[in-house]
């Protein structure tokens, strides 16, 4: 097993530095999955790589979405220590909850090897998104104040991640807004996949509606 999961940090590593997300994320997910069921002692003695791949899927440019790391017991066996706070923060919180965090725990920052600065970055773009999701359009006066923003700079943001794909939405120059299409989901929980179930649920009733009306 130690040489699976070595090659696995090996692959990720390799992945990371070409540039290929989607691909790195795969040989993280295997590299930490590996550790699921485990005893509290194998789990405690895998800490500090726990923490190194927290750190390794945080400074991946293109991934935002990191909730799935919670869901293994390597990951969540840190529960309590500021590695995971700063984890759930990209996985839950917003800038301004990663500028108190900074500012208690700015030597653990550099001690992860992460970039404030990236760090902010992709903060700003993942409160936009929370602001975004579920909504048919964000007021700019909003952005401007949750991304701590001067207002010159709202839609070059805006721009930013509809190019990153994070949402799909439209400039309203006009009314000082953003017209939201959709947002990625930033986390999916119980509730979200009840949403899905529901909306599934009565497109089916309308189907079967139309057919009856159609006999």
């Amino acid at each position: 097993m130690e040489q699976k999961r070595t090659l696995y940090k090996h692959f990720f590593e390799a992945a990371q530095q070409c540039e290929e997300s989607d691909f790195a994320m795969k040989f993280i997910f295997k590299y930490l999955g590996s550790f699921d069921g485990e005893s509290p002692e194998v789990l405690d003695a895998a800490r500090d790589s726990a923490i190194s791949c927290i750190s390794s899927v945080i400074k991946v440019p293109k991934v935002f979405q990191m909730d799935h790391l919670l869901d293994f017991d390597v990951v969540n066996n840190l529960n309590g220590h500021p590695s995971y706070d700063l984890l759930d923060i990209f996985v839950n919180g917003n800038l301004e909850d990663y500028y108190k965090f900074y500012g208690e725990n700015s030597d653990l920052i550099s001690k992860l090897d992460l970039d404030h600065n990236s760090n902010v970055r992709k903060m700003r773009l993942l409160t936009l998104i929370s602001l975004a999701h579920g909504k048919n359009e964000v007021e700019y006066s909003l952005i401007e104040t949750s991304l701590q923003l001067r207002r010159e700079d709202i839609e070059v943001w805006i721009i930013n991640a509809i190019g990153a794909e994070l949402l799909e939405g439209k400039l309203d120059q006009m009314n000082s807004k953003l017209l939201v299409r959709r947002a990625i989901y930033r986390n999916f929980s119980t509730s979200h996949w009840q949403q899905i179930y529901d909306r599934l649920s009565t497109w089916q009733a309308n189907i079967a509606s139309l057919l009856e009306s159609l006999e």
